[in-house]
């Protein structure tokens, strides 16, 4: 069953972009309803979405760390 089958419309569509963005924290396009049109596709979309950014986060190196490892070299 879709969500508009079960009565969301736009505004309520762009009402839940809203809450899933702020509480997942990660950006969650406004057509996410109408790409993602079951609760089923959407929970599939945001798990994947959240698995590639904690993949992206976790490749990342803070650059104090990166800093820290260099050695002065005196010439």
């Amino acid at each position: 069953t879709g969500f508009f089958d079960l009565g969301i419309d736009s505004l309520t569509s762009v009402e839940l972009r809203n809450k899933l963005q702020s509480s997942l924290k990660c950006s969650v396009p406004s057509t996410v309803t109408l790409d993602y049109p079951t609760i089923k596709a959407l929970v599939e979309y945001l798990y994947q979405q959240l698995l590639l950014e904690q993949v992206s986060y976790s490749n990342t190196v803070p650059t104090e760390e990166i800093n820290e490892d260099r050695e002065e070299i005196t010439l």
